[in-house]
């Protein structure tokens, strides 16, 4: 047997080696309609994002199920009651914490809730800020007293400030004569 780059392969000595003839493209006209317009590109994909969207029946129905969640979580993020804010007898309470430097620095906003109908006087409001652990465990603890004016158009702030024991969390007990919440905020790192 003969070797180098130009030999034939796949015939025994002394037979003529097999040609293949043919016509490029001409096994197109065997296949099946289906995959010759795929390999020629008449049914092609579509190209381009929203296109893809909507290429197809089943494309649609999962883009238009996809926008329904999008919306449905938004108007859920909008309109669900966050678990950093709360009223205590007539007044709004926002709890906000961070952390820097190895403090964590804890802040109550009080104000006056838009739909209280008494304007004058003070409430003596009773105010405990609690660091908690990933374990769910109380590491610190600061407790005060707080008059809030009810006339006072503008923000009033407590604030406490506890070494940082590797806090997880902050939570603030409010309390105003038999009305009392717990108001929990996470921590944020700065």
């Amino acid at each position: 047997m003969a070797f180098g780059d130009n030999q034939i392969d796949g015939y025994t000595e002394g037979e003529e080696p097999l040609v293949f003839h043919y016509k490029k493209g001409e096994f197109r006209k065997y296949e099946s309609e289906k995959y010759r317009n795929i390999a020629t590109g008449v049914d092609a994909p579509a190209r381009g994002f929203f296109k893809v969207l909507v290429a197809s029946k089943g494309n649609r129905i999962l883009f238009i199920t996809m926008m329904m969640c999008f919306v449905l979580m938004l108007v859920m993020s909008i309109f669900s009651a966050k678990s950093n804010v709360d009223t205590v007898g007539g007044v709004t309470c926002e709890l906000t914490a961070f952390s820097f430097q190895d403090k964590v620095y804890a802040s109550l906003k009080l104000k006056k809730f838009r739909n209280e109908k008494v304007s004058e006087g003070y409430r003596n409001l009773n105010i405990e800020f609690f660091l908690i652990d990933a374990d769910g465990n109380t590491v610190a603890k600061y407790e005060t007293g707080w008059s809030f004016d009810m006339g006072n158009k503008e923000e009033e702030f407590v604030r406490a400030t506890f070494t940082d024991y590797e806090a997880y969390s902050a939570s603030c007990a409010v309390s105003c004569n038999d009305d009392s919440r717990i108001i929990k905020s996470s921590i944020e790192r700065r």
